[in-house]
């Protein structure tokens, strides 16, 4: 069997993604920062292809919100 016989094609596509952040000091030497993530803002639906032997459906839309303390 010739494996390029059975190449799929599937057709580009584009995702939005956002990210927000902010950092302020606290006290003399520290600094919290708060991100938010917004990842496939759309929800669009599309096709990953990591190789010849996979194939599947990216990531829905995304939502995350994290914090940090630096010290």
């Amino acid at each position: 069997d010739n494996v390029g016989d059975s190449l799929e094609s599937f057709g580009g596509y584009t995702t939005f993604d956002f990210l927000a952040g902010y950092s302020f000091k606290v006290g003399a030497k520290s600094r919290l920062t708060f991100r938010a993530n917004l990842r496939n803002a759309f929800d669009r639906s599309y096709i990953v292809a990591t190789d010849i032997n996979f194939a599947g459906y990216g990531d829905a839309r995304q939502f995350t919100f994290t914090t940090g303390l630096d010290f």
